[in-house]
């Protein structure tokens, strides 16, 4: 049987101290790219995540909520609720 690769998850976030829109992968601290405006930062996150398939891109809010997330590559299959 295939094994099935891991999902990459990063989270755009905003950075009070940097006071810039940052996108980490999710468990590491590291910068992978940054920006003062959301929507140029989610256009450079959209790039990375397809680059980076499978993935999940979860965007916050600047309260940390997540606003919305977009997955690129294998979708989870969907259970009926």
């Amino acid at each position: 049987m295939p094994t099935k690769a891991k999902r990459n998850v990063y989270h755009l976030t905003w950075d009070a101290k940097r006071k810039e829109w940052v996108l980490r992968q999710e468990g590491d601290k590291k910068v992978l790219l940054s920006d003062t405006l959301k929507d140029y930062a989610l256009d450079e996150a959209v790039i990375y995540a397809r680059e980076h398939m499978p993935s999940q891109v979860k965007v916050h809010a600047k309260t940390g909520r997540i606003q919305f997330e977009r997955t690129y590559g294998a979708d989870p299959a969907r259970h009926k609720g």
